[in-house]
């Protein structure tokens, strides 16, 4: 279950049943366009992680799926 809070001023303007239509329009959207950039030819691979923890879990994972599993 999805929860989209938003604050509109007038809600007969902007029915619920829409925005989450946009919402999910858009989400769908920006997961292809990252994954597209993702499987682009010619690019190096990016790492993604934002700490030094997860960074060694992000590179040793492919090769040993028991790596950073609790």
């Amino acid at each position: 279950m999805r929860i989209l809070l938003a604050a509109l001023i007038a809600a007969m303007a902007y029915p619920a049943r829409e925005i989450r239509q946009q919402f999910e329009k858009r989400r769908r959207i920006e997961t292809n366009y990252r994954q597209i950039k993702r499987d682009m030819p010619g690019r190096e691979p990016t790492l993604r992680s934002g700490t030094a923890e997860t960074v060694h879990q992000e590179i040793w994972r492919p090769c040993c799926p028991l790596v950073g599993s609790k």
